[in-house]
């Protein structure tokens, strides 16, 4: 969630309204998948002024899409996962609840078009539907097994779904393993990493780096850091096929908009005690199309290269959109 956003956000109170008694009850009652309203997707240029451009930094734009659907639930995306073949994207919500979306490429790995859609709520281990402090869902990742795991703010964990995102949550990294984290920018990306999990936290410390955690496969955790550029912060991290890491980062403020930044890190060097500092892949700012981008995922290209997807979160606010971007990152 964009909670960077709040201090200074002129829509504040439209951001963090709370969602009617009506839809709450509609969550409660719906916690296992069912056909969800079809997601409409209008294309966009990413830059209006030139509607023809394709280089954005080292990325390639391949599709630019506006996201919409009458399901009143649909929005605050924070993160996402393709499939290896690209025939789904499943689409997290931080209000806890997902969207699985069939997807439609051409042969060079272009998106196309969208198909039927199926919707789920996030539930604990006991089968409740997530709600309150603990449900702010931020980062979705697919394990080497096809097992789904998330991270969340406000109650620091990371937990794991077996039988898909309709299913129920299995506890694998308590907050304990964090320590203190503020409530409003903690774990907000994270990623499968050699049997275990990275993290981040979005908000800096007193230095201006931002915590970081390689979480092994018991669960114990050893401490890094992420240093990106001044007010840049962290929002999703993703492994690239080449095992290096991509970091997506956002900044905002009232007077200069949203911005997101990719950055390319040495998967070499991902360790206990290191400064991750990546490379800069490409920065997308206004006036091109740009919005509160919290979701990143890659996979190969057919042909070659690699294709990235990148989402938005629209924080239920009607001066913002959902984007789903997809570009191709050359070898």
């Amino acid at each position: 969630m964009a909670r960077a956003m709040l201090p200074d956000h002129p829509f504040r109170a439209v951001i963090t309204r709370l969602l009617p008694l009506a839809l709450a009850c509609a969550l409660a009652a719906g916690a296992s998948a069912h056909a969800s309203e079809p997601i409409a997707a209008t294309a966009i240029p990413l830059d209006a002024r030139d509607p023809e451009r394709t280089r954005f930094g080292s990325l390639e734009l391949l599709a630019a899409y506006v996201l919409t659907s009458a399901d009143k639930r649909f929005g605050g995306l924070s993160g996402l996962t393709v499939g290896a073949d690209g025939a789904r994207i499943t689409l997290l919500s931080d209000r806890a609840w997902s969207v699985g979306v069939d997807l439609v490429h051409n042969a060079d790995g272009r998106l196309t078009g969208f198909g039927a859609t199926e919707a789920a709520v996030l539930r604990d281990s006991a089968g409740a539907p997530l709600v309150g402090f603990g449900s702010d869902a931020e980062a979705l990742t697919t394990l080497p097994d096809g097992r789904f795991a998330i991270s969340f703010e406000g109650v620091p964990r990371i937990d794991v779904y077996p039988d898909g995102l309709a299913g129920l949550a299995r506890p694998r990294v308590g907050r304990r393993v964090f320590g203190p984290l503020s409530n409003n920018g903690s774990l907000e990306a994270m990623t499968a990493w050699n049997g275990g999990f990275l993290a981040l936290v979005e908000d800096p410390g007193p230095d201006g780096m931002h915590a970081g955690f390689l979480i092994d496969e018991d669960g114990e955790a050893a401490r890094l850091t992420y240093q990106g550029p001044a007010a840049f912060k962290p929002t999703d991290i993703a492994v690239l096929p080449d095992g290096n890491l991509l970091v997506l980062e956002r900044k905002f403020s009232v007077l200069e908009g949203a911005h997101g930044r990719l950055a390319c890190v040495d998967g070499a060097a991902i360790k206990a005690g290191a400064n991750l500092v990546g490379d800069e892949l490409a920065v997308l700012s206004p006036p091109l199309a740009t919005d509160n981008f919290e979701g990143v995922v890659a996979r190969p290209a057919p042909g070659g290269g690699v294709l990235v997807y990148m989402v938005s979160d629209d924080n239920f606010n009607p001066l913002q959109r959902t984007l789903l971007l997809q570009f191709r990152l050359s070898d």
